[in-house]
């Protein structure tokens, strides 16, 4: 008997500084590599394509070079434009079919503030007559997706960064039963932030930062750097942390009428500055701070880094129901 060569899969994010690209080949993430390329300034500021032109010839390039023409590829909508909503259903309505019954009541009972969205929905407890609505709108998408079909790739998967993230969490066991986390990615130009517990979404929150991205420059062998004053840019961070702050307060006593709270705070992210972020965090918030450095990320992929935890998560999605891969 012959055996189908496995299709390759490739996981995909795009940033203002690089594109980071996830390969597998064998199904076995211990097998499989990254790429990355380093973006010209301005291809794509604050998440938004700038130059088109120069994003296809960079792609065209690597697509050649890393041998993943006709690849399936799964990617991240960009963190700024998901929505995140609660909503009831009636008891009929099964997980299956929770996306179909969004579509029809989209505009009826469910008004979201764009129109023609991309949909994805959470049903963390099936038969309880709630889940959870990410929705985008699809023109930034259509538009990634129009690029990567133009230079050889097969978008498949959208996923939510977010959710990504908590799926590498699973993976690797991080999350107690009955703990509360507020999750922070933390970018060069955003912080974005979610709240979970026992396997739920609550809250979710992008924060982007008031010093541009445009005073960073980025390489592989020196990673970023900062042409002005770093206290500047840092002053901006602090500021991230009393939101932060206000964030945590509304969770407890706004939404749950103080009988819920934050239990622990999970950094992510490559922001560079971590280090600093969290020694103020600290000092503002009174709450244990776990970091998802390079050690913790190689107990399970020893090839890979922290910047690439959302990757990971992006590709472990549909692989493991029992770790809530459905997103």
């Amino acid at each position: 008997m012959f055996r189908r060569k496995r299709k390759r899969t490739v996981s995909l994010e795009m940033d203002d500084f690089a594109i980071r690209a996830l390969v597998d080949t064998t199904g076995d993430l211990s097998m499989a590599t990254v790429h990355e390329v380093v973006l010209k300034p301005g291809v794509i500021v604050d998440e938004e394509v700038k130059d088109e032109l120069a994003l296809f010839d960079t792609l065209k390039t690597f697509v050649k070079e890393w041998n993943i023409s006709k690849s399936d590829v799964r990617f991240f909508t960009p963190d700024h434009s998901v929505m995140m909503r609660a909503f009831t259903h009636p008891d009929d309505v099964a997980t299956e079919e929770l996306k179909a019954y969004v579509e029809m009541e989209i505009g009826q009972t469910i008004h979201l503030p764009f129109d023609d969205p991309l949909i994805d929905v959470y049903d963390h407890v099936p038969d309880d007559g709630e889940a959870v609505l990410f929705a985008a709108p699809s023109d930034e998408i259509y538009k990634a997706m129009q690029l990567f079909e133009d230079v050889g790739l097969h978008p498949t998967i959208l996923d939510v960064r977010t959710l990504s993230n908590i799926r590498f969490l699973k993976h690797t066991s991080f999350f107690k039963e009955s703990r509360t986390y507020l999750l922070i990615d933390w970018s060069i130009h955003a912080a974005a932030l979610s709240i979970y517990t026992d396997g739920n979404v609550e809250f979710l929150r992008y924060q982007p930062t008031e010093n541009p991205s445009r005073s960073w420059r980025y390489s592989m062998d020196k990673g970023y750097t900062y042409e002005e004053d770093i206290e500047e840019y840092r002053q901006t961070l602090i500021n991230h942390l009393f939101e932060i702050e206000r964030i945590l307060n509304f969770y407890r006593f706004s939404l749950n009428k103080g009988e819920e709270s934050v239990d622990d705070i999970v950094m992510m992210g490559d922001n560079p500055e971590m280090t600093f972020i969290v020694e103020q965090l600290k000092t503002v918030i009174d709450l244990p701070v776990h970091v998802i450095d390079d050690v913790y990320v190689q107990r399970d992929f020893p090839q890979f880094e922290a910047k690439h935890a959302a990757l990971i998560g992006l590709a472990l999605r549909g692989r493991h129901p029992n770790n809530g891969t459905r997103h």
